[in-house]
């Protein structure tokens, strides 16, 4: 019981944790799509900002300490204006001008964000190495990167993707070599992962919660459940016990019962064996006494072995045949040193319903046999075999070979009792099939059906 409550509470618990790493999977990615979503508006807003400044031509506002006039656009002419009011104005270019958002975006909102390439005009436009390595896989053809990314001042989450040269970014750029349509560069956006991974922890926690509130009422119905069974094993472990008892009662009784029916069997045949001694000269008397006395003791025997079993109900059916069939020679004396007893028996059981009329039947051959079938100093073997098929069908061979049955020889039309009570069992008792020949010696077989069930 205690194993499969550990495996059931096993089960539940990497069924509830399953439940809790897939909830805490689908929340992160969750996360870092929403973050990867604002640095992508980061991104499309950079390019579109660029592209207005690039088909303008670039802007002019006043210098200033916050905006100088840019060294990379000392060879374009009208770089600086003077106004009619005595205002200086620079141009700002698209590079420019993106580059001056970023800082804005990087001061108000922690977003950081950088314009670069492999082949940069301006050296702090150079990109590190997340942004190298980016770069040559848009060479290779990659449409973006993103990735979560430690940075000196905390976790963020990368993203680029590829610029495209433009026919008005020639203007700055066309002196590089560039055409229209070629890989310029990039922008990456770095987007601050804190506030992402705090929503991300309490969302975590949350889930923990739920999950070991779930698992806790789950081991706590597994444990009133597995209370319930203790309960009802115990009283089936009781009525187990009652039951036993009683059918030890019973046993006891019944073999009491087998018994005293051998003592009563044997107490008849004590009787007969005086009422023969009563008549001494009366050979008829006497054999017919002799014969009775094996019959009984053939039942008897079935009681005696139903006795000395542990269990009453069946008997051991080899070791019965085994047994009547040894006792029986041993009443002929006369025949040792010169008739065999060959036996072939499987190990089967059987009720006493069945046992019983096959002892009486096979009493009779093995008694016929003992008695007529080796006259004078006649040698021979006396064989028996016995199987039980896969149905419980019961199949028996007898035969010896001695002196055989005499011509014409009718079993059931005989004054004796002998064989007329073998066809008798087989036949009509057993409800069985029997063959009989008497020449080489005497064979009997039959077949008996397996016994119904109740």
């Amino acid at each position: 019981m205690r194993p499969v409550f550990v495996l059931a509470l096993a089960g539940w618990t990497l069924a509830v944790f399953l439940s809790f790493a897939f909830m805490a999977w689908r929340d992160r990615q969750a996360e870092l799509q929403t973050a990867e979503a604002v640095a992508l508006d980061n991104f499309n807003k950079d390019l579109l900002i660029r592209r207005w400044a690039a088909t303008q031509g670039g802007v002019y506002v006043p210098a200033s300490p916050d905006v100088p006039p840019n060294p990379y656009l000392a060879d374009i002419p009208e770089r600086d204006l003077q106004t009619p009011s005595g205002r200086s104005l620079t141009l700002v270019n698209p590079a420019y001008m993106t580059r001056l958002i970023h800082e804005m975006s990087r001061t108000q909102y922690g977003i950081r964000a950088h314009i670069t390439s492999l082949d940069p005009i301006r050296p702090e436009n150079a990109p590190d190495g997340w942004e190298a390595d980016a770069l040559r896989s848009f060479e290779a053809g990659a449409a973006k990167r993103v990735s979560l990314e430690a940075m000196e001042d905390g976790t963020y989450l990368r993203f680029m993707q590829p610029m495209v040269t433009e026919a008005s970014c020639l203007k700055c750029h066309g002196a590089q070599g560039y055409r229209e349509g070629d890989l310029r560069g990039g922008i990456s956006v770095s987007v601050p992962w804190a506030p992402y991974g705090d929503i991300l922890r309490r969302q975590t926690a949350g889930a923990a919660l739920s999950h070991l509130a779930v698992w806790g009422l789950g081991a706590a119905g597994l444990l009133g459940f597995r209370r319930r069974l203790s309960f009802a094993f115990a009283r089936l472990d009781r009525t187990e016990d009652e039951l036993r008892l009683a059918l030890d009662g019973k046993e006891t009784l019944l073999r009491e019962l087998h018994h005293r029916t051998k003592n009563s069997l044997n107490m008849i045949i004590a009787m007969l064996d005086l009422q023969a001694a009563e008549h001494p000269g009366n050979d008829g008397v006497k054999r017919l006494v002799g014969e009775t006395d094996m019959r009984i003791r053939s039942m008897s025997l079935v009681h005696q072995m139903l006795y000395r079993k542990d269990k009453a109900g069946t008997i051991s059916l080899d070791e019965y045949v085994r047994e009547l069939a040894t006792g029986l020679k041993a009443g002929f004396p006369s025949l040792e040193g010169r008739v065999e007893l060959e036996l072939r028996l499987g190990p089967m059981e059987a009720a006493v319903d069945l046992a019983i009329p096959l002892g009486l039947a096979l009493n009779e051959l093995l008694t016929n046999s003992f008695k007529y079938a080796f006259p004078g100093e006649a040698r021979g073997t006396v064989f028996l075999e016995m199987a039980q098929d896969a149905s419980g069908g019961l199949a028996v061979k007898y035969r010896d070979d001695g002196v055989g049955l005499p011509a014409g020889f009718d079993s059931r039309n005989q004054p004796s009792l002998g064989l007329k009570l073998v066809h008798g069992i087989v036949e009509d008792q057993l409800r069985g099939s029997m063959e009989l020949s008497g020449t080489d010696g005497f064979r009997c077989e039959f077949s008996l059906p397996a016994p119904k069930r109740a």
